[in-house]
């Protein structure tokens, strides 16, 4: 399958971009200019659009290593407290480390985790942790 781009000869890799096939290069555009766009728009004094936060999770599983530990759905679920910087934005996400490895699954341990979203650099950085309190979300 060609890309949709009409001047690109390439094979679309199987990435798509609200439901067309395009190859790497014109996807990695088309990723990068909306969500470019959607920091742009946003608010310092709010919180971030949905749609700013799906992109930042598409850029997590496809683009950026963290290691799997951040996840759309761990950000989108748990993430909260967003900043926006001069190069991204940073935020805070409630985690629970051992989850799966915990025996009594009555005791959940909690963290509150701080993160910082580079996007020119492409780059998620774990700033600092600190420990749950009942006033952050779960």
């Amino acid at each position: 399958m060609k890309c949709f781009v009409t001047e690109c000869e390439s094979t679309a890799q199987g990435l798509l971009w609200q439901g067309k096939p395009y190859c790497n290069q014109h996807y990695n555009e088309l990723m990068s200019n909306a969500f470019e766009e959607e920091w742009s728009q946003w608010d310092d004094d709010t919180q971030p659009s949905p749609w700013l936060l799906s992109l930042f999770g598409r850029f997590l599983e496809e683009k950026w290593t963290v290691n799997g530990l951040l996840s759309k759905a761990r950000v989108r679920d748990r993430g909260f407290n967003f900043i926006k910087n001069d190069t991204g934005f940073a935020f805070e996400i409630t985690r629970h480390p051992g989850a799966f490895t915990n025996s009594n699954p009555y005791s959940v341990n909690r963290i509150v985790q701080m993160w910082n979203v580079s996007m020119q650099e492409g780059r998620v950085d774990l700033l600092n942790e600190r420990p749950w309190t009942t006033s952050d979300p779960e």
